[in-house]
Order: C-alpha cells, then structure tokens, then sequence
C-alpha cells in the first residue's frame, strides 16, 4: 500500500521579511551577557597560571568572584571585609562588611553579594562606591551564596537552600541535606551544585 503512494500533501514555505526597529540602546541590551563558547571537552582543558595573587598571613580568604570587566572580589574572613582587585592583580578597595564573609556571587558589574555569619546577614554591596546597599537577615547559620534570574540563593545549615529576592524578602527554602559544616554553593538555570 504504502509502496503505491505518490504523494501526501504539500508544504509551501513562505519567507516574509520581518520589520523590528529598536533603538541603539535595546541594540546594546541585546548584546549583554551572551557568551557565544563551543562546547569543549572538559579532559582536553589546560589550565594557564595568569596571576597569582599573595595575601598576608592574617588573611583568612573564603571566596572570590570575577565580575564582568575582569575585576576579582574576594571576602577576607577574618578582618570583614570584601576585597577588590584590579584585573592586573592590584588591590584597588577595601570595603567593610558584617563579621564573618564567606560566599560571595556577583548580581552586576558594580554590586556583589556577600554572606556574613556572625550576624546571619546577607550584605549587597557596591563595589564601586564601597558602600553596603542593602542588608538582607537570614536568622539561621548558613555559607555559600549564588544568585541567579534576580533571586539569591544561599546554603542553610541544617535546613536547605533558601531563595531571597533582592528586597530581602524569603521566597521559599528548597529542602536538601545540607549538614552544618562549611559548604559552598554554585547555580546554573535550575541546577544547584553545593560542597559539604
């Protein structure tokens, strides 16, 4: 039967030029954050030692991210501070924070958030003004941090993954088994990645 059929139907394609105009400021938006990298291999990766950076023995660091224009950021345990480094390695701010950073995640080019133990506080910080914004309560021990689509993520003792947005208002906790060491935390879409 199937063998005798000489056809089924037709398809027509039609290409209608679309007419979308955009300012040059929606042109740059477009733009944004939009890593184009080929999928490699991750056995086939060799690591290139760029910079090395010293810091003093007193220096207890538990973190460090690199925000977009290459600057690296990084929480000093023991003095509460948060640390700002130029993409050539020099330190360029040293900005005051609650007792305790541990987790830093980058939220834009100019605002990192930085989670601080003693006082179970979340502190958003501008790096370039060096100025705490913002002050988000926990009320539980928690460490790692991550932020991802407008939301915070952090690592709760004994309790999960809670979601803040970034009003401060607790959105809900993902329940996990997170003991009560230290751990830290990495998001991708709506895959979490902890240590404990």
């Amino acid at each position: 039967m199937v063998s005798d059929l000489k056809g089924f139907g037709m398809i027509d394609v039609v290409r209608n030029p679309c007419q979308i105009k955009t300012d040059a400021w929606e042109q740059q938006r477009a733009q944004l954050n939009v890593p184009m990298t080929a999928a490699r291999d991750i056995d086939q990766t060799e690591l290139e030692l760029i910079r090395e950076i010293s810091f003093g023995v007193d220096e207890n660091i538990k973190d460090c991210v690199i925000v977009n224009d290459g600057r690296m950021v990084f929480a000093n345990y023991n003095r509460s501070q948060v640390l700002v480094y130029t993409p050539e390695g020099q330190l360029s701010k040293s900005i005051n924070v609650d007792e305790y950073p541990f987790g830093l995640a980058v939220i834009n080019s100019d605002t990192v958030a930085v989670t601080c133990r003693k006082h179970e506080t979340i502190n958003i910080v501008n790096i370039d003004d060096c100025v705490v914004k913002q002050k988000i309560k926990v009320g539980k021990p928690f460490y790692g941090l991550s932020y991802h689509d407008g939301k915070l993520y952090v690592l709760a003792s004994l309790s999960g993954i809670m979601e803040f947005d970034l009003t401060g208002n607790m959105i809900r906790t993902i329940q996990v088994d997170v003991p009560g060491s230290e751990g830290y935390l990495s998001s991708y879409k709506d895959t979490f990645c902890y240590t404990l």
